[in-house]
């Protein structure tokens, strides 16, 4: 396991979320600090009342999004944090925003990998994770994760009640990410029990 469990768990957006006003415009770009395109990470953003800010269009949850590693957040007047993270092989690197009315703002940061378990012959993966399968492979290279089996039914939830089951399960990108779209968990009163690699439900 590489990762920290809450950040693909499923669960609920919070009612203290900060929404997004037309305003100035924030741009966020993050790169590796030793490769030049930007990556995907998790951000979080909060404004000067410890509300978490949810942009339009990215996957959310809880007191984060995460972005591809460029993002246009058009932000109301005020002070913000933010904390950039992906994963635990990399540091976390926070910093402020200052956002005044009609005033273009453009941030990047840079993110210090501590240490490249893959070049030892270890792969990060996750083995619960309850997102939609449409924003997986965005959440994987936001947490640097090469393994990725998603839970796709749960009890009485059935990802395939009305549609068929994928030809292919196992899905593979970026050469070396992969994700299986059967997995499934039995979560009872005593305890829960996950099942990867299904045929079907």
């Amino acid at each position: 396991m590489s990762i920290r469990h809450i950040s693909f768990r499923c669960g609920f957006i919070l009612t203290g979320v900060c929404s997004l006003a037309q305003g100035s415009s924030v741009r966020l770009t993050v790169f590796d600090s030793a490769t030049n395109p930007p990556v995907a990470c998790r951000v979080h953003l909060k404004d000067s009342a410890g509300k978490p800010v949810q942009p339009k269009g990215l996957p959310f949850w809880n007191d984060h999004f995460v972005c591809s590693g460029e993002v246009e957040l058009p932000l109301a007047d005020g002070e913000y944090t933010y904390e950039i993270d992906r994963g635990p092989e990399y540091f976390i690197t926070s910093g402020k925003l200052s956002v005044t009315e009609s005033k273009s703002l453009s941030v990047t940061n840079r993110l210090q990998r501590m240490v490249d378990l893959t070049k030892e012959g270890w792969w990060s993966g996750e083995l619960h994770i309850h997102r939609p399968l449409s924003d997986i492979e965005l959440l994987m290279r936001a947490e640097d994760l090469h393994l990725a089996p998603t839970m796709t039914w749960w009890n009485a939830r059935n990802s395939w009640l009305n549609q068929p089951l994928p030809a292919n399960p196992l899905v593979r990108f970026d050469k070396d990410r992969f994700y299986q779209v059967m997995a499934g968990e039995d979560e009872r009163g005593a305890g829960r029990c996950c099942f990867f690699n299904l045929a079907h439900r």
